[in-house]
């Protein structure tokens, strides 16, 4: 069965309990406990990775989570995706079971999908160990949508910061140069919001 909390209904020998109708006593709940197979869960390239929150019924600390590639399944592969840290599987759970961090070192593997694969802490959960349940999706992220997300000023749009940092970078002399760098900025950077907001600039008039 799936992870989730179930009715448990009883019925009496004597009535044959044929139909559902028959188990009509609800005698308690049934938690089937572990991750659920569905939710997303978030990290970068070139940044440190934790899955925080991770949904599930009963989970406990001390458990591990290990990334595989989309085209397997966590029954029968006990492979390690290159590019993720920590040897590719997270240190034990924390936070009552829901947070999971794989260190401090960066991500490296290409940006993508992979499936997350639980083991419980009954287990050993080493390296040569099946992570047998899935616990969701793994979604690598490009470094830039962190730094979008995370590092750039509210309101600038890649294009506009692009074209700062490539001016910045520019050997541009100081003087004359200068101005006419700071000058171009402005100018680019208008005609950006302009874009962006629908608006036709005018045409120069022509000369009789």
């Amino acid at each position: 069965a799936a992870v989730g909390i179930y009715r448990v209904c009883w019925c009496p020998g004597e009535t044959g309990c044929t139909t559902l109708a028959d188990f009509a006593t609800d005698i308690g709940a049934l938690v089937v406990t572990g991750p659920l197979a569905s939710p997303v869960y978030t990290c970068y390239r070139r940044r440190p990775c934790a899955v925080l929150g991770l949904q599930g019924f009963d989970l406990k600390e001390g458990h591990k989570l290990r990334p595989i590639y989309l085209n397997s399944s966590c029954e029968d592969t006990t492979q390690v995706v290159l590019g993720i840290p920590n040897g590719g599987m997270t240190f034990p759970a924390s936070n009552d079971g829901r947070d999971f961090s794989f260190g401090n070192d960066p991500v490296t593997v290409n940006a993508g999908s992979f499936r997350l694969c639980w083991c419980t802490s009954i287990f050993q959960c080493g390296a040569g160990d099946l992570f047998t349940f899935q616990a969701g999706i793994l979604r690598i992220a490009p470094y830039e949508e962190f730094y979008m997300a995370e590092v750039a000023p509210a309101g600038w749009s890649p294009d506009e910061i692009s074209l700062v940092v490539w001016l910045l970078i520019l050997p541009l002399p100081v003087g004359l140069c200068g101005l006419v760098g700071c000058y171009m900025i402005a100018v680019l950077r208008r005609r950006m919001r302009e874009k962006r907001d629908g608006v036709v600039p005018e045409k120069p008039k022509q000369r009789e």
